[in-house]
């Protein structure tokens, strides 16, 4: 995990619990109406933590997936016994995870 996400959570999850406590030291019911901003902006603060954890893990997941493509393609390329460079460039518009295709061309 990024030092920047950690960070970021982290400022999140000290900002909630300040919150937390002084609402429950001011308004331990939950009654006071000039506190509703403070509640409005904690509730809005929890969902921002949870989409930034959803974005992260969506973004994991994209990455994760990318990686698994581009290895399938290396493998193809292996597979097929073409080297990098100009030689590929011949193989242009091939998928290279299939291998009739790379062995037809």
């Amino acid at each position: 995990m990024s030092s920047t996400y950690e960070q970021v959570i982290a400022e999140y999850d000290q900002l909630e619990q300040q919150a937390a406590e002084l609402l429950s030291e001011v308004d331990p019911e939950g009654t006071d109406r000039s506190l509703a901003l403070t509640r409005q902006l904690r509730a809005a603060m929890k969902r921002s933590r949870r989409q930034i954890e959803t974005i992260r893990q969506e973004a994991v997941a994209e990455v994760r997936e990318q990686m698994i493509a581009e290895r399938k393609a290396e493998a193809g390329w292996r597979r097929a016994g073409v080297a990098g460079g100009p030689a590929r460039a011949l193989f242009q518009g091939v998928d290279a995870t299939d291998e009739q295709a790379m062995t037809a061309r």
